[in-house]
């Protein structure tokens, strides 16, 4: 029963496209977040509390684009407010791999929290990708 009803939900388009992109940069970032915070402190030279920051920042400013990006996606659509946050995610790597100074990664944290302008509309498509009547049994049936 679960491979049927996991196998309906990927005959999905969207579905489909949004768990493997997402699945993909799920496991390219997985390759390189555990050496993170020790390139951050040989390579680039930061301190212990510099990086401290630099990860708080990281998630400060997740927060800061994922609300207007709800908005932007009510606005002009989904797709492309999916596209941008994707835009960002691949612009993150490119920031991080040129860094080489604090002042760059500082840019770079702030490329890394605009991926979650697509928060809103990747969560929406999915509700309304996914058809709940025929995976759920709705109230008062």
């Amino acid at each position: 029963m679960a491979w049927t009803t996991l196998r309906k939900t990927f005959s999905n388009r969207n579905i489909f496209v949004l768990s493997f992109t997402n699945a993909l940069a799920t496991f390219f970032n997985t390759i390189y977040q555990p050496y993170w915070a020790e390139y951050l402190y040989q390579v680039i030279g930061l301190s212990i509390l510099q990086i401290g920051v630099l990860q708080a920042l990281v998630r400060t400013n997740n927060l800061l684009f994922a609300f207007p990006g709800g908005m932007l996606a009510d606005r002009i659509g989904r797709k492309p407010v999916a596209l941008m946050g994707a835009a960002a995610r691949m612009g993150t790597s490119l920031v991080y791999m040129l860094a080489r100074s604090y002042e760059f990664l500082l840019f770079g944290t702030i490329v890394n929290a605009m991926q979650s302008i697509s928060t809103a509309a990747f969560t929406a498509a999915v509700a309304e990708s996914v058809p709940r009547d025929k995976f759920y049994k709705l109230e008062g049936d």
